[in-house]
């Protein structure tokens, strides 16, 4: 998303590593900062004033409770600040009281994943660079920079397969799918019957492989996982349209051999047994050949998981590529933004045009007569300065 913070919190192990330079260079938007420190060491930048709000170390979520009462007490609403973090601990946090999110660290072990990713801290001053490459081609598909999350390893995925995945996605019942153009993305393909691909769909495909094969040797042949009996294969039409003339690509190398119920309808133990022998392969060995297998949504990583296996076991070095990931964790926030008509009381929510795939606002009640829509970055705009007193749970003593 084209972004920028006018409101920082710090919260490192040690603060000193962030120079004054970096930090212009990073945020120069920003008009005051939020540092969070155990020890109480308080950081200073130039002459921006600081405040300084000590962590209670009993609460469940410490850090989210120091930053909401600082936003409120600045009246700043969580879309329009920044948290950069060095303690994945923190992305749980941040999740709650909804900010944007900078991890500084080498790897992510846990399934939450922040805005931006920067492995070391001098590499904050192209924090934006740093965000997802699926994200990212989402919103502006002739951008540059991104990356891609590596060696993923959701409850179920057990192949030794290595797993990437571009992006992140929000269930329907997470507010923020309602304005994260990569979920809206996927949804519409997930709807797709016929006809053209979307473009930044395709960007993304070519540039994971790129990156893929930049970090491995090339693949023999590139697959995916296939639809369900009777249902479009959107997938292997991706790969189609997005390597028109790769002869790698081979998207009948696996079938389905039963019926299965909807993944996005079970929970984590009953989709690794619905999708138990559920997969056949067209060759019977596979010995030497480097193969790549996309899916469109990953959440436990049953599907690819068995399918990996099975690659394996004929003798194939398989790697995994999912074009989002899904977060699992359920957003708090109630944070709508309202539609612009008095008499209607829908929210505006991202959609995609269905032949450019630009995207713009609509407002629910669309089905209902209401014709009322904004442009892209006015919704966006608008969405960020929300009120925080709408965003932020305000039920801290939850039971656990």
């Amino acid at each position: 998303m084209v972004w920028n913070p006018t409101g920082l919190f710090i919260h490192v192990s040690n603060p000193a590593q962030i120079s004054d330079d970096v930090l212009l260079q990073c945020c120069p938007s920003v008009r005051w900062i939020g540092d969070f420190d155990d020890l109480a060491q308080q950081y200073r930048w130039v002459s921006v004033p600081t405040t300084h709000i000590p962590l209670n170390p009993e609460h469940p979520f410490p850090l989210a409770r120091a930053i909401s009462d600082f936003l409120e007490q600045k009246r700043y609403a969580p879309g329009q600040a920044l948290l950069i973090t060095d303690q994945e601990k923190d992305l749980f946090d941040a999740m709650w009281c909804q900010v944007r999110v900078v991890f500084v660290g080498s790897s992510i072990t846990g399934e939450i994943l922040p805005d931006a990713w920067c492995p070391i801290m001098p590499t904050l001053t192209t924090w934006q660079h740093h965000q997802f490459l699926g994200e990212l081609r989402s919103e502006d598909w002739h951008s540059s920079g991104g990356l891609l999350v590596r060696e993923l390893r959701p409850a179920n995925y057990s192949a030794n397969a290595i797993l990437w995945g571009t992006g992140r996605y929000f269930a329907k019942n997470d507010p923020r799918s309602d304005i994260h153009l990569l979920t809206k993305r996927l949804l519409l393909l997930k709807s797709w019957r016929q006809g053209v691909i979307d473009p930044a769909l395709i960007h993304i495909m070519r540039e994971s492989l790129a990156i893929i094969e930049h970090n491995s040797p090339h693949f023999t042949m590139i697959t995916a996982i296939p639809p369900k009996p009777r249902s479009p294969d959107r997938l292997g039409t991706l790969l189609r349209q997005a390597f028109p003339e790769d002869t790698r690509v081979h998207t009948s190398l696996i079938h389905i051999t039963r019926p299965m119920e909807k993944q996005s309808q079970l929970g984590r133990t009953a989709r690794k047994d619905n999708v138990a022998g559920a997969y056949r392969l067209a060759a019977s060995s596979l010995v030497g050949q480097r193969i790549l297998v996309v899916d469109d949504i990953v959440t436990t990583g049953a599907t690819l998981s068995v399918v990996a296996m099975q690659l394996e076991q004929r003798g194939a070095d398989v790697t995994c590529l999912a074009l989002a990931v899904d977060q699992h964790h359920v957003s708090e926030s109630t944070r709508q933004l309202p539609c612009p008509s008095n008499s209607c009381d829908g929210h505006m929510v991202i959609k995609l045009n269905r032949t450019s795939f630009r995207p713009f606002w609509g407002c629910t009640n669309y089905s209902r007569g209401c014709r009322k829509t904004l442009d892209y970055r006015s919704g966006i705009n608008g969405y960020l300065q929300l009120s925080p007193s709408s965003a932020i749970i305000k039920d801290w003593d939850l039971p656990f």
